[in-house]
């Protein structure tokens, strides 16, 4: 049999960017432009439907033997191809002065800017993921490929400024002012404030105030015919008069597609941030950094929830219009009495504004330096603490509390030792991640409790200058060439597969 080329990618980036920068008068001015491009296209080997159902109908390709002819598996293959491309054009013109006024602590200082940038995507899939049948719809003639597709632009413009003042020695306030516009979400006028007080040489305290404005991205406005699984479907609607009631909840499980399209009317999500922290260094050898922070997030872009749009059916015609089922069957409803819906087939899950999102929790970082003749020892401890994750996916439902599954973990935590001179330096860095249980949403188990215990990946990293424009780098990832645990719920090593691996790169300056 000849050899598949089951799959190749190709990549291509035309970045270019320029700017000029002087004084003027006191004032720092810089002005920056950007022209980018990148393409990617995608070839692989694939099967196509209607070229095995014709195998199967009229013979040929035989799936029960070990090895077919080689022309036979030709009939069955087809050479999909993939392209994609992005476009970025930005501008900016920003100026800074430190010496604006003096205040008691010292010369206030002043940014502001302007800037522009217009943003272009398109995925296009091969055009037998998209096949016009006889009834006037289109199906993918690929075998396990949908057709997913986006193409969008935009344009945004934005004004900002931000002022340090030192208003005493040891207390200094910062406050910042940014408006966006984008052209297909609109604008959003966003402050921030922020101070930091040294009320003795080895303590800083620092904290900070603001929100924020995150517009939709070109895929959650432009997508179509994207498809996705959910395999936790409750049809109370069948369960009940198929004797699967609320104390068979296991038995009550569908798997349904998912279709999730693009809604070019979504609003920015809009988050208030609050951040507390404080900076200790008794002796000049040691640090610490300890930060806490908490942030809210309205109008979280999110797929419809596909229970909730079941569980509201036959409530809002609207509901029931992005739920496709099966024909009904009139023979297993004259066994099962109330039975009056087929079988779930698929739902339509647009993107839509409803999301809320609670995050809290503290950054430590821990840092010893110790210098030598011939270099420097270092040692660094960093842990994160999520105190908080709660989130919704249903309109004006309350968040519930997500912490400790699969997607929020409740700690993690990296400690590297290091050593580096002039010319060379060398790491090795310990990532441990906390036990989680083997779910996607804790709110709502599905592996009644499983747990993923905790488990630590180790890098070692280094690098060489060998001159003034040249430098190596080279590393070895999961030095100990272990597997992470294996996750029920998403089917697969939730650290990957990959084992150990090497890497190198050459950088060289002109």
């Amino acid at each position: 049999m000849s050899k598949l080329e089951s799959l190749k990618r190709e990549y291509l980036n035309y970045p270019d960017t320029g700017g000029v920068r002087g004084t003027v008068a006191g004032w720092d001015a810089e002005t920056a432009l950007t022209i980018s491009e990148s393409k990617a296209n995608e070839k692989s080997d694939v099967l196509l439907v209607d070229k095995i159902d014709e195998a199967y109908q009229k013979g040929g390709y035989n799936p029960w033997i070990a090895s077919n002819p080689d022309s036979e598996v030709q009939k069955l293959l087809y050479r999909s191809n993939r392209e994609g491309d992005a476009r970025l054009f930005t501008a900016e013109v920003k100026a800074t002065r430190a010496d604006l006024f003096t205040l008691a602590g010292g010369d206030a200082g002043i940014a502001f800017g302007l800037s522009y940038m217009h943003e272009s995507a398109s995925d296009t899939p091969d055009a037998m993921t998209k096949v016009l049948q006889a009834n006037g719809t289109f199906k993918s003639n690929i075998e396990n490929q949908g057709s997913s597709e986006a193409a969008g632009s935009r344009s945004v413009k934005a004004i900002y400024g931000e002022l340090a003042l030192p208003v005493l020695k040891n207390i200094e306030i910062q406050a910042a002012l940014r408006y966006d516009h984008y052209s297909d979400a609109g604008g959003s006028l966003n402050p921030k404030l922020g101070f930091a007080y040294q009320p003795i040489d080895w303590l800083k305290l620092r904290g900070t105030a603001t929100t924020t404005f995150k517009a939709p991205t070109l895929q959650q406005t432009n997508m179509r015919g994207a498809t996705a699984y959910n395999n936790n479907i409750n049809d109370v609607a069948r369960c009940g008069p198929l004797g699967y009631g609320p104390d068979k909840p296991i038995k009550c499980k569908y798997s349904a597609k998912l279709y999730v399209d693009g809604a070019p009317d979504l609003k920015p999500e809009t988050t208030t941030n609050y951040t507390f922290g404080m900076v200790l260094q008794p002796i000049e050898q040691v640090s610490a950094t300890i930060d806490w922070y908490s942030f809210a997030t309205k109008d979280a872009i999110e797929t419809l929830n596909a229970q909730y749009i079941l569980d509201n059916e036959d409530k809002d015609p609207a509901m029931a219009a992005l739920i496709e089922r099966a024909a009904r069957n009139p023979a297993l409803e004259a066994q099962y009495p109330g039975l009056n819906k087929g079988r779930i087939v698929a739902f339509k899950t647009p993107f839509v504004n409803v999301g809320q999102l609670n995050v809290s929790g503290i950054d430590v970082d821990l840092r010893f330096k110790q210098a030598f003749e011939i270099g420097k020892f270092t040692l660094r401890n960093q842990t994160n603490f999520v105190l908080t994750n709660e989130s919704s996916d249903i309109a004006d439902a309350a968040p519930l509390d997500k912490l400790g599954g699969l997607y929020t973990p409740k700690w993690r935590n990296v400690f590297t030792v290091g050593f580096e001179t002039p010319v060379w330096d060398i790491s090795a860095a310990t990532t441990t991640y906390a036990s989680v249980l083997d779910e996607g949403d804790v709110a709502k188990p599905t592996n009644e409790g499983r747990e993923i215990g905790s488990y630590s990946m180790v890098r070692l990293s280094g690098s060489y200058k060998a001159s003034k424009t040249l430098r190596i780098t080279a590393g070895i990832d999961n030095l100990l060439d272990r597997a992470g645990p294996f996750s029920v719920y998403l089917n697969e090593y939730v650290a990957g597969t990959t084992g150990r691996s090497a890497y190198v790169n050459v950088t060289y300056k002109f």
